[in-house]
């Protein structure tokens, strides 16, 4: 069976379109190619990235700026400068689990660092004892 997409206005299988409940033969009105399109071009990743922050750690976008030029654009453990803050390759958001409160910004291994311990104080004093 086919179906013609009513973005590109060509006719095609019915395997090319997404499943939707809503649409005429149980498929969306909009080719898989078109769809893709289309959300590709609509997609704001700065817009979502901001809702993001602001929802996980109450604090805007430019309250997470502040807070990194405050650091002078440093990883609060190591102390290497990093030109963005970002999930690849700048710093991250580091924040109490229990309390969500955000306690600076990390580099990934620095993050990662506090992760694998859970955040433990003894734990974090035991590896600092081995390595001496």
């Amino acid at each position: 069976m086919k179906k013609t997409c009513s973005k590109c206005k060509e006719e095609k299988e019915l395997l090319d379109f997404t499943k939707s409940k809503n649409g005429k033969l149980g498929v969306h009105h909009y080719c898989r190619s078109c769809n893709y399109t289309q959300k590709k071009n609509t997609y704001d990743y700065s817009k979502l990235r901001n809702k993001r922050i602001l929802n996980t750690y109450g604090m805007s976008i430019d309250d997470i700026n502040q807070l990194y030029i405050s650091q002078d654009k440093k990883c609060k453990i190591c102390n290497i400068e990093y030109s963005t803050i970002s999930k690849h390759g700048g710093l991250y958001i580091d924040h109490c689990h229990t309390t969500g409160k955000v306690r600076g910004l990390l580099c990934s291994k620095c993050n990662v660092l506090l992760g694998q311990c859970n955040d433990n104080v003894a734990i974090l004093n035991a590896a600092i004892n081995y390595l001496k």
